[in-house]
C-alpha cells in the first residue's frame, strides 16, 4: 500500500497587497512608508473610531459629573465615610490589642451601659426627658 502525499501549492504570504513601500526622503528626515494597497480600511476606521473614544472620554465624564451631580457626591461622600469608618475601626482595633487599654474600654462601656440603664429605664417617669 502506498500512500501519495499530495504537495499543497505554495503561498507566498508577503503577496502585492500587503506589501509596503518606502518613499525616497531627504538625508536626514523620516523616511515614509506608504502602503501599497489599501486592503482593510475597516481596520484604519476601528482605529480612528478608537482613537475618537479616547479623545472624547473626559468631556464625557465631565458631562455625566454635570448631569448626574447629586449622585456623583451620594457616591463619593459614601465612599469616603466607609473608608473613614475602616480607618477607625483599624485604629480601634490597634489599640485594644495593648493589655492595660482593652480592660479600660470594657470598664467605661460597663460604666456607661449602668448610667444609661439607670436613667433612662429605672427611674421614675420624670418630665427631664
Amino acid at each position: 500500500m502506498e500512500t501519495q502525499i499530495q504537495q499543497q501549492e505554495y503561498s507566498n504570504p508577503h503577496t502585492a497587497d500587503n506589501i509596503m513601500t518606502v518613499q525616497s526622503s531627504e538625508p536626514g528626515s523620516l523616511a515614509k512608508i506608504s502602503k501599497a494597497n489599501a486592503a482593510h480600511p475597516q481596520a484604519s476606521n476601528n482605529g480612528s473610531k478608537i482613537s475618537d473614544f479616547w479623545q472624547q472620554l473626559p468631556k464625557r465624564i465631565v458631562e455625566f459629573c454635570r448631569e448626574y451631580q447629586l449622585q456623583v457626591m451620594s457616591f463619593a461622600v459614601l465612599v469616603v465615610m466607609l473608608v473613614g469608618l475602616r480607618f477607625v475601626v483599624a485604629v480601634i482595633n490597634t489599640v485594644n490589642q495593648l493589655p492595660v487599654v482593652a480592660t479600660f474600654f470594657e470598664l467605661v462601656g460597663i460604666g456607661y451601659v449602668s448610667w444609661f440603664v439607670s436613667r433612662y429605664f429605672l427611674a421614675e417617669n420624670s418630665e427631664r426627658s
